[in-house]
């Protein structure tokens, strides 16, 4: 986009309503247009004074915040998720949780493959697995449920005398 956005595009960029592809050009275009960017903002907080509109858009998707850790994202995707979680605490835990999980699988030593290791696995893949019946010494660890105590006979007595006193106090309100 090289010319500004338009009110519309700004209010559905702030509420999130665009598709997807209107989001990120409009996150590609306020990303290097500092005008729209202020107009934004100031739509924002005018927003949050008046009281009329939602406090903040809803939070980013996983799909957004793992683009961002990957580096597939764009300038303005990346734009999005930086200023989502400044104020989102949620959304910002999430991004941390990703960024740390990215960086025990990128620290992790690729383990070295040893000769004929694929052929053999492949071999074994070939040859259709049969499933064993389990073991019955599996099932003797395992203890039987407790037994169940009998129904208490005394609480149905005891319901059935209450619905009797107010079956009773029911047809003495409506002689009386």
């Amino acid at each position: 986009m090289t010319e500004h956005l338009s009110e519309t595009q700004l209010e559905n960029y702030r509420l999130r309503r665009a598709p997807d592809a209107e989001m990120a050009a409009a996150a590609e275009h306020l990303a290097g247009c500092a005008e729209c960017r202020g107009t934004l903002l100031r739509r924002r907080a005018d927003a949050l004074i008046a009281g009329l509109a939602e406090v903040r858009p809803p939070h980013l998707t996983f799909e957004e915040v793992e683009a961002y850790v990957d580096g597939r994202a764009s300038a303005g995707e990346r734009e999005l998720v930086e200023s989502h979680a400044e104020w989102c605490e949620s959304c910002a835990g999430q991004l941390r949780m990703l960024e740390r999980c990215a960086e025990l699988t990128r620290s992790e030593p690729p383990r070295p493959e040893l000769p004929g290791e694929h052929t053999r696995l492949m071999a074994r893949a070939a040859v259709p697995m049969q499933m064993a019946a389990p073991a019955p010494v599996v099932s003797a660890f395992i203890p039987p449920p407790p037994p169940q105590p009998p129904p208490k006979r005394r609480r149905l007595w005891w319901i059935a005398l209450a619905i009797l006193l107010l079956a009773a106090l029911l047809i003495w309100i409506l002689r009386r």
